[in-house]
């Protein structure tokens, strides 16, 4: 009969995520001189807006918004809709987006047709990795040429016209900062759950054979014990 482990932490361990390690989830990838990154838990968008300054002129094209980003952008100053996009004025730097829905975007080079984008973008397609056909998404670059693309509809995406813009956005201190993020996470899901489930009240003991804990009280185990082996995560 399967049994669960007896060294479990103390509760004061657990809590405080003693022997826990987690980096996010990375893939990346190349297309002719485009880098792309996948990144759990990333907004490329929020961490470019303080980075990205560029010596020429660009233009945001906002592709999805909740769906549609014309419908959201098309009364925004400067901003016009390109048949089922937003396109924003020329600038320098990121604007604030106003992004709060899943949402993707791309810069382009300013001089880019206007009147020719509306065909240019035929057959697009937002970039997700992990599905089969992403074709559709890099024809249009290759037409475009865009500076790059960032979206969070498959964790956090970004796509960057040349190593040194693409390690600009995506580099050690984002994936340090997302770590820090997990751990954050991971440690007020465990205080919610001690809150929610403790304390180990008893007075009988976890039924757990060699466990020293008190049970919770609702049920017969420990809240680590109860937690089925989860206490190494909770993201289970």
């Amino acid at each position: 009969m399967f049994r669960l482990p007896h060294n479990l932490p103390t509760i004061e361990d657990w809590l405080a995520l003693k022997g826990w390690s987690r980096t996010p989830n990375v893939t990346e990838g190349t297309h002719g001189e485009y880098f792309w990154v996948r990144c759990e838990s990333a907004w490329f968008g929020s961490a470019l807006s303080t980075t990205l300054f560029m010596p020429t002129e660009f233009r945001v094209l906002v592709t999805y918004w909740d769906g549609n980003g014309a419908d959201f952008y098309r009364n925004e100053p400067g901003w016009k809709a390109i048949g089922d996009y937003a396109l924003g004025p020329p600038l320098k730097y990121l604007p604030e987006l106003n992004f709060g829905a899943q949402s993707a975007a791309m810069l382009i080079p300013h001089t880019v047709p206007e009147s020719q984008l509306e065909d240019l973008l035929v057959g697009f397609d937002d970039f997700q990795p992990y599905r089969e056909e992403t074709a559709p998404f890099w024809n249009v670059v290759d037409r475009i040429k865009p500076i790059c693309y960032f979206s969070d509809l498959d964790e956090g995406i970004f796509v960057a016209q040349g190593k040194e813009l693409y390690e600009l956005g995506f580099n050690e201190s984002l994936v340090a900062e997302i770590t820090n993020e997990l751990r954050v996470r991971e440690q007020r899901i465990r205080q919610s759950t001690w809150n929610t489930l403790g304390p180990e009240c008893g007075p009988e003991k976890c039924v757990e054979p060699g466990c020293d804990h008190l049970r919770i009280r609702l049920a017969i185990r420990c809240l680590l014990h109860q937690l089925n082996c989860g206490w190494k995560t909770q993201e289970y």
